[in-house]
């Protein structure tokens, strides 16, 4: 039996307990009212298939594994866990937890500037590392991160659960398998939104707001297409809130194999929370378009459906699958089966240190973009972001 730590009971903290912790009765724990808004709630519980009454109860827990403590500077966040949630230990200080005989590994779910730190101290301790996106707020402290755990022995995952959905897999699948012809144009808009309800989301140093904070579309690109040779980004702060953080940007990437991708998110409505949105029906919207057919979500009428079109003769071919959540279906379920599996086998991840280490550096080059308006030229194996000299 594998014991497992959570660390920072916020936004992915509470996703995580209500995967992995055996709940104490059949109820489904509420949103905790005033921590987390209401809107990012009902999508974590659609997740979880607790809403509508239709969906089938949740899975608790993951065989081979138990939920031994949790850690958590605010005592309210404790006594949530401890009350909805069989775990037998909890801490206000994550030190205490780490040291613990009984936890082999930990997931670190605090704000992304303190992950190198617990990082090294789980590393320390000898507790493998399942990590929340980003790996870390810089590419040095990325780099801290995989050789304190490779020095102690332990395995690093970071927490881009896009790579283990199973309708963000399709897509991948239906590309890398040239289902829709080469190259093709990669596009997804997330919509405006407010952003965290958290002021360190919204932190540059801290959580680096859409560019950092909500890289899995980023990561996903990366994870389909590879590294870019050349990255372009535009964007600003346009909230009318006093924040630091880059709130709304658009990222294009161009590859040598002459695959095109354009990302674009922004967190620049006023105040914060995710239940604050504009007015589209969907936060995400993909379009994918190559010589040989097309990939799209939502579906023409507005409904959670992604198609798949492949041209043919005497007629095209189209396949439906349903959307099931926002980021779609089973990915956080999905990245902790696959960690747990890792620890007990000693595999290395498929999302380990290394690609949290390239998605941060590719955030890095979008950022210096769009702080000197140039092109610039990705190495995923450095941090140099070395202008491109004009070419666009």
């Amino acid at each position: 039996m594998i014991g497992l730590g959570i660390i920072g009971l916020g936004e992915a903290g509470e996703t995580h307990i209500g995967t992995i912790g055996i709940h104490r009765n059949a109820q489904q724990p509420p949103v905790r009212r005033g921590l987390i808004h209401s809107a990012r709630g009902v999508a974590r519980n659609l997740l979880r298939g607790s809403t509508p009454a239709n969906l089938n109860p949740p899975k608790t827990g993951i065989e081979g594994s138990q939920l031994i403590a949790v850690s958590d500077v605010d005592e309210r966040r404790l006594a949530w866990a401890s009350e909805y949630f069989e775990i037998p230990f909890s801490h206000t200080n994550y030190k205490e937890l780490v040291r613990r005989k009984d936890v082999d590994a930990v997931l670190i779910c605090t704000p992304p500037a303190f992950h190198a730190e617990i990082t090294a101290e789980a590393a320390r301790h000898g507790k493998h590392v399942f990590c929340e996106k980003p790996l870390a707020m810089t590419s040095k402290e990325c780099e801290e991160m995989i050789e304190a755990t490779e020095k102690a022995g332990v395995i690093l995952q970071v927490g881009y659960m896009l790579r283990f959905s199973s309708e963000r897999e399709r897509i991948a699948g239906a590309i890398r398998s040239n289902q829709i012809g080469r190259p093709i144009y990669f596009r997804e808009i997330v919509h405006l939104s407010a952003g965290g309800a958290q002021p360190w989301i919204h932190d540059q140093r801290l959580g680096g707001g859409p560019l950092f904070e909500a890289s899995h579309c980023i990561d996903f690109v990366r994870y389909v297409l590879g590294e870019p040779e050349f990255v372009f980004g535009i964007g600003g702060r346009y909230k009318p809130n006093k924040i630091s953080a880059v709130d709304t940007y658009a990222a294009s990437f161009i590859y040598p194999s002459g695959d095109r991708a354009l990302i674009c998110d922004s967190y620049a409505l006023k105040n914060f929370g995710w239940d604050q949105e504009a007015c589209r029906l969907h936060r995400v919207e993909i379009d994918i378009a190559g010589p040989g057919g097309y990939i799209q979500y939502p579906d023409k009428d507005q409904s959670w459906q992604l198609t798949i079109c492949t041209y043919g003769k005497p007629q095209d071919r189209i396949e439906k699958t349903s959307w099931t959540s926002i980021w779609g279906a089973n990915g956080y379920r999905s990245e902790l089966e696959h960690f747990i599996d890792c620890v007990r086998h000693k595999k290395t991840p498929s999302a380990d240190g290394y690609e949290g280490l390239r998605t941060v550096r590719l955030c890095e080059t979008i950022l210096h973009s769009i702080e000197t308006g140039q092109v610039c030229k990705f190495d995923a194996l450095t941090s140099n972001n070395a202008l491109a000299g004009g070419r666009g």
